[in-house]
């Protein structure tokens, strides 16, 4: 074991025995770490003679499948992708790095959902051994591309450092030899760091001082480089800004940060945006001019984001606290916003049978205070006819839903028209209003030109409908344009309906085995659903942004 660590005469007494081995019943395992038989010439030179007459195996690190195998074996419990994927991700799959990790962590409470992942004593022990050798001025220039990233370019650490490129390439030189860092394919003058370990023990040796100074600049260097291009630096920026922060640059770390999290929401990155509206809102209140409308508008783009990441909780508590401070400052269209993402961020949807009181009262406080021509009536009256549903007499539900479709009108359609629309169909869902609902679902096909998660929604009450009446042929239609909606737009939260609607295919079709199956995936694969009758129902339409 160990080879690289063997003195010359074992070595070579090894070399000396291996021309003899394949006559023999004997097998030799040796066992070494060819980056560290680099630093040893004589002893690289045995090993590849070595090496010639040998099978050589060598070892990567383990996938995410093996990452889960080996923490399940660890620890006794399953282990979901998403912290399989982390894990490997951040080691490498280097078995030495997870196993101190996993034996670190699953003492702690919800360890699987801790981040970052702490470093023991023993990995940091193994990482500064393996830095220990390299010259000082290497490990400064090191110590600066950990607070650059795990990816560092060799351009942006000369203006940070103000050291020339070739000179950057020599002190480099040796933490190339020992595999420390290495240079990103097809990328020239980039290199990234060998596991996240490595950079995270290099970053946290950095002064607080010094990491400041340099996450500053780096921000600075960015922002000035691709100026005309800032939207797609967002993250970069946001992260160099946010961690110079405490420097005294936290305007610019907001305004980054707020819209990093707003591009995120526009690429459908719902986890990194909600992240992102964290760090904005911390940042709002530690500066001393926090501003609470500002402070509103991130709780609810943190709500939305929340919402489209499937964490409906964490979402009603950012409205909640949206509307709580809206009415602190008195601001009517806020509070609508915030009583209308009550609830799941903006879905008009009631849960069946109930009503929730201290939304309706939040509802009617927010339309009492709004003007008469506001925009925001249409959604604040659409919300509470769809949550008063199970609780109103039926005419007086149909009446505010009819109000609301008439409000979104009269405000020019968009995004009010679609939600007060859904809120309608939601309200005449009785077999008595499928010529109304027919009508209606025909709309919402054309303001969402047959796309999006209006399309969806549209598709799923056809679907319903036509299976309530007992039109095999068409229903099945319907749910494969159903299906189609669901797989172009691929939103996790909606990937239940393709087995759920499957089921109902099968059902129809007498195939009972096939339809069970289909059902079990689509429970296991579901969040929240809701059913009306023989069809699914769902109004899914975000609110007002």
């Amino acid at each position: 074991d160990d080879v690289h660590w063997a003195d010359l005469p074992s070595l070579r007494m090894l070399e000396f025995l291996a021309p003899e081995l394949p006559d023999a019943r004997l097998l030799v395992v040796a066992t070494l770490r060819e980056v560290e038989t680099r630093r040893a010439p004589a002893v690289a030179a045995v090993v590849d003679r070595l090496g010639r007459g040998a099978r050589r195996l060598p070892l990567a690190g383990f996938t995410v499948e093996e990452v889960g195998r080996f923490v399940e074996d660890c620890t006794g419990q399953r282990v979901i992708a998403a912290l399989a994927e982390r894990l490997q991700r951040d080691t490498d799959g280097n078995p030495f790095f997870l196993d101190e990790i996993v034996r670190r962590l699953r003492g702690t409470p919800e360890w699987s959902r801790s981040a970052p992942f702490p470093i023991s004593h023993g990995v940091r022990s193994v990482i500064r051994q393996r830095l220990e050798p390299l010259p000082d001025a290497t490990q400064r220039l090191l110590s600066a591309a950990a607070v650059a990233g795990r990816e560092f370019d060799l351009a942006l650490l000369e203006a940070a450092v103000g050291t020339a490129r070739a000179e950057l390439l020599e002190l480099l030189a040796p933490a190339l030899e020992i595999a420390v860092v290495a240079p990103v394919a097809d990328r020239a003058g980039r290199y990234r760091f060998a596991h996240a370990l490595i950079r995270e023990t290099i970053y946290e040796q950095v002064r607080a001082s010094e990491s400041v100074a340099l996450h500053r600049r780096f921000g600075e260097i960015i922002e000035e480089r691709h100026r005309s291009s800032l939207d797609a630096h967002l993250p970069e920026l946001a992260h160099h800004f946010f961690a110079a922060a405490a420097g005294g640059a936290e305007a610019k770390a907001l305004d980054y940060v707020e819209r990093a999290g707003r591009r995120a929401l526009e690429m459908l990155a719902y986890e990194d945006a909600a992240d992102h509206f964290q760090r904005a809102l911390h940042l709002n209140a530690m500066s001393p001019l926090a501003d609470p409308e500002r402070e509103c508008e991130l709780l609810l783009a943190l709500a939305e984001a929340k919402h489209r990441g499937g964490q409906g909780d964490e979402s009603s508590k950012a409205c909640r606290r949206a509307a709580a401070l809206a009415r602190e400052i008195g601001s009517p269209s806020l509070l609508a916003r915030a009583a209308v993402g009550l609830c799941h961020a903006g879905v008009a949807w009631a849960e069946f049978g109930r009503c929730d009181d201290t939304l309706v009262h939040t509802l009617e406080e927010a339309l009492h205070q709004l003007g008469p021509h506001d925009p925001l009536r249409a959604f604040v009256v659409a919300r509470l006819a769809t949550e008063q549903f199970w609780t109103q007499p039926l005419a007086a539900v149909d009446a505010l839903s009819d109000e609301a479709v008439a409000l979104a009108r009269n405000a020019g359609g968009g995004r009010a028209l679609a939600y007060a629309l859904l809120a309608r169909i939601h309200c005449v869902s009785g077999p008595e209003a499928f010529d109304e609902r027919r009508a209606l679902i025909d709309e919402l096909l054309t303001l969402s030109g047959g796309r999006g998660e209006l399309a969806i929604n549209a598709y799923l009450w056809r679907f319903g409908d036509e299976l309530q009446f007992g039109d095999g042929r068409i229903a099945h239609a319907s749910g494969e344009r159903l299906i189609r909606a669901v797989q172009d737009l691929r939103q996790p939260r909606d990937l239940w309906l393709v087995p759920s609607v499957r089921s109902r295919q099968a059902l129809l079709l007498g195939k009972l085995r096939r339809s069970r199956t289909a059902r079990r995936t689509g429970d296991g694969a579901r969040g929240r659903r809701r059913e009306c009758g023989a069809g699914v129902s769902r109004v899914h339409v975000h609110g007002p942004s």
